[in-house]
């Protein structure tokens, strides 16, 4: 009986955990050279996270200018998770990516890419 009650919460918080988890909110922390989104709460699953850019990309351009497109009518976006933060580039840091928009010395991100996104012919964008 001790066993079932066991079992039953800890289903019952795993399911809590993971609903809240998949509920948050996707919070645009910064925007860098006109592709780069870094972004906190990034969906897990590949469908979650094409249905939260085709739902949110046209106030993402209207916001950030994102996706810029070009002459050729193409266009590259990268969602990256902003993790821990800005970091200063050091010898001794991992794969970090660094922004040249940015003067600080603190202009780096542990590289964490979620998504990308490119325009095919058409205006169709090929998700990655």
């Amino acid at each position: 009986m001790i066993k079932n009650k066991f079992i039953t919460t800890v289903i019952v918080t795993v399911v809590l955990y993971g609903a809240w988890e998949i509920s948050r909110p996707v919070e645009i922390v910064a925007v860098h050279n006109g592709r780069v989104l870094l972004v906190r709460n990034f969906p897990y699953f590949n469908f979650l996270q094409v249905e939260w850019w085709e739902s949110n990309k046209e106030k993402i351009h209207d916001k950030y200018g994102i996706p810029m497109v070009d002459d050729e009518g193409s266009y590259n976006v990268a969602i990256q998770g902003f993790g821990d933060g800005y970091k200063i580039k050091t010898d001794h840091e991992g794969d970090l990516l660094c922004f040249n928009d940015m003067e600080e010395p603190a202009n780096c991100i542990e590289k964490n890419p979620l998504m990308g996104l490119r325009s095919v012919r058409g205006g169709e964008a090929d998700y990655r």
